[in-house]
C-alpha cells in the first residue's frame, strides 16, 4: 500500500527519476573508463617503433573531438 500511496506523490516520483537518471549516468561512466582502460592496455602491447605515431593519432582525435564539442 506505501507504493501505491508515494505513485501520486509528485516528488517522491520526480526523486526516484532523479535518482535513475544519476545511476544512469555513473554507470556509462563507468563504462567509457572501462573501455578506455581496456584500449590503453592494448596500446601497451603495441611496438615501440609506432607508439610515437600511435600517439600523435590519438592527440589528434582528442583535438578534434575538443573542437566539435567547443571545448577549444
Amino acid at each position: 500500500m506505501y507504493y501505491l500511496k508515494n505513485l501520486w506523490n509528485y516528488e517522491y516520483v520526480e526523486k526516484q527519476a532523479m535518482q535513475q537518471y544519476y545511476y544512469s549516468h555513473m554507470f556509462q561512466t563507468a563504462d567509457c573508463v572501462c573501455k578506455l582502460r581496456d584500449f590503453l592496455d592494448s596500446a601497451d602491447q603495441m611496438k615501440p617503433e609506432y607508439k610515437d605515431q600511435f600517439i600523435s593519432a590519438c592527440c589528434s582525435v582528442v583535438l578534434e573531438h575538443a573542437r566539435k564539442h567547443g571545448d577549444i
